[in-house]
């Protein structure tokens, strides 16, 4: 099943069982997601502080990176966006297929330095 074969109403809010419906299509076993350091820090961090890194992202790093990761993690970045925006991002996580590790662990390291320089500036805590 792909993610534009399950649709979203439009308008309507995107609820937690419409990303988990989408997101089984995209979710396989992937050996990044097992103790993924990214994943967890995102799981610890709070809304404000997911919006805040994420606003500084490139969103192809961000599609990238939540390849790498688990249903819960991704759940809470999506969340953490508008919803045209996540509706974006599980699009292009749809459409972009299979990534390389490699390239899964090098947008993760962007986006985990993006996070490292907002909280050593004060910008989140």
């Amino acid at each position: 099943m792909k993610l534009r074969d399950i649709s979203i109403e439009a308008g309507s809010p995107i609820t937690t069982e419409a990303y988990e419906k989408r997101l089984d299509a995209l979710t396989s076993f992937n050996p990044l997601q097992e103790s993924n350091d990214f994943c967890i820090t995102v799981l610890g961090l709070d809304n404000r502080s997911i919006q805040i890194v994420f606003a500084e992202t490139n969103p192809k790093d961000l599609v990238i990176a939540l390849k790498g990761c688990d249903k819960a993690s991704i759940i809470k970045v999506l969340k953490n966006l508008s919803q045209r925006i996540a509706f974006m991002i599980m699009e292009d996580m749809d459409y972009c297929g299979s990534i390389p590790d490699n390239d899964i662990i090098e947008a993760q390291n962007r986006i985990s330095s993006i996070y490292m320089e907002l909280k050593n500036t004060g910008h989140i805590v």
